[in-house]
């Protein structure tokens, strides 16, 4: 049997079964960051990314800058799900022999544009050559251990809820494929800058980690069904997700109309938001927003979490139930 023919979730699976922890492991691999015991009632957070040319980026496609920050941005976003915070990164790279010195550099700057911005100290890595760019970060943070946001403890009754705006890098993406769509230059800069330089949303995982009132929570990688399947396997229960209350900007709209697509495909299956996907008891709904509007914070409720046995559900305007699929990108198939 072929990778092609498992695909990723099974190839995962498949490891996390044969795994062992010998080592003061909290959370092993499944989550969006692993978390061992460390100091005083913290946690030390491991988590790592591997981009590669023609997979994940195309190099005619996104300056150099950009992908350095980028590179970075999606290692912060699995950090911000835990609700930690960065402290230091491992830089490894596979380099063609035909790139520039300035376009390396310029991917540094790209990434020390971020790193500064939090705080990250980028403290090594290694090099090789390669007949195309590959590029892995490993990066560590912090978390208190008693607010530590993990994936698989949302609870029936919980609502469902995101940072931010969806479907803005999928349209972005589109824009990059299909520069024949004839768009506004600003629509265009507009969706463009969520597919190339994501925003990581650490300061609103700490707002939530500290705020003690969030059960379960994920970074938006992968596709916001895809998600939100995640989160209910994880922890053993279904979810119903409402479509018409999904954030979507105009410009996101407007991509999708022109492509003749309905924008709650990018939304739900585009994938690379790098918004936070988080669950918490409807009863708790007034304090969140009341903590969250000091913090000047925004955050959307788009579904609920239900019992397992009502699977996952997504529900249209008009009412109608239909089955909510893990359409988002999945390596091997």
């Amino acid at each position: 049997m072929r990778l092609q023919d498992v695909g990723e979730i099974s190839i995962i699976e498949s490891v996390r079964r044969r795994s062992r922890y010998l080592n003061n492991v909290v959370i092993g691999i499944g989550d969006d960051a692993a978390a061992v015991t460390w100091k005083n009632g913290w946690l030390q957070l491991l988590t790592t990314d591997l981009l590669v040319e023609g997979v994940h980026f195309l190099r005619d496609r996104i300056s150099m800058r950009d992908l350095g920050y980028k590179s970075l941005a999606v290692n912060l976003s699995d950090i911000a799900a835990m609700g930690g915070i960065p402290r230091y990164a491992l830089v490894s790279l596979g380099l063609p022999g035909d790139l520039k010195t300035a376009g390396l550099r310029e991917f540094y700057e790209g990434m020390y544009e971020l790193a500064d911005a939090y705080s990250v100290d980028i403290v090594g890595g290694d090099l090789s050559s390669s007949p195309f760019i590959i590029i892995n970060l490993a990066l560590t943070g912090e978390v208190e251990e008693s607010q530590i946001l993990r994936q698989d403890r949302a609870q029936v009754g919980d609502l469902v809820a995101v940072t931010g705006a969806l479907g803005g890098s999928a349209a972005g993406l589109a824009t990059l494929l299909t520069p024949e769509l004839s768009l506004p230059s600003e629509t265009i800069e507009r969706v463009l800058a969520f597919h190339d330089r994501p925003h990581p949303r650490l300061r609103e995982g700490r707002i939530l980690a500290k705020s003690g009132m969030v059960n379960a929570a994920k970074d938006i990688s992968d596709g916001l069904g895809k998600e939100c399947i995640t989160i209910a396997q994880s922890s053993r229960k279904g979810v119903i997700i409402w479509a018409d209350r999904l954030p979507i900007i105009t410009e996101t709209k407007q991509v999708a109309e022109r492509m003749k697509v309905d924008s709650l495909d990018f939304a739900l299956n585009g994938g690379e938001d790098y918004e936070l996907l988080f669950t918490f008891s409807a009863a708790n709904l007034q304090q969140l927003k009341e903590l969250t509007r000091e913090e000047n914070m925004d955050f959307t409720v788009i579904g609920e979490i239900v019992a397992e046995d009502l699977c996952y559900q997504i529900v249209d305007s008009e009412g109608q139930h239909r089955p909510l699929k893990a359409k988002g990108y999945n390596h091997f198939q």
